[in-house]
């Protein structure tokens, strides 16, 4: 009885770190260009602690530039889905261990040619 009462306690206080770590990426999603201008330091650190996972997709697209790029070429995408002269295969390998690295813990990354 004892023990879950400790698991409890231990889950909530996760809970509770996870909603402040959560806060304060909301806060820095507001205005993340001034945020990566003005408190890079801060910024670092925090995506060195980790990024949420309901917010990593999003990150990651701040951190790549993707709005600069569809600025410059709307059609990039499209264009370099659509180029039959690249190697899927050697794409889909690149793709494979970013994901490894993305989402280490993610069951539906878990196996190889799993759900995701």
């Amino acid at each position: 009885m004892e023990n879950s009462q400790i698991n409890e306690k231990e889950l909530e206080k996760r809970k509770l770190t996870e909603n402040a770590r959560m806060e304060k990426w909301n806060i820095m999603l507001t205005n993340f260009d001034n945020y990566y201008k003005n408190n890079f330091n801060k910024l670092k650190s925090r995506t060195r602690k980790g990024i949420p996972d309901s917010i990593r997709g999003l990150i990651w697209k701040y951190y790549a530039g993707v709005d600069k790029y569809k600025e410059k070429n709307p059609t990039l995408y499209q264009d370099l889905l659509n180029d039959e002269t690249k190697n899927n295969l050697e794409l889909e390998s690149v793709i494979l261990k970013d994901i490894d690295r993305t989402f280490p813990k993610h069951t539906l990354f878990k196996d190889k040619y799993g759900l995701g």
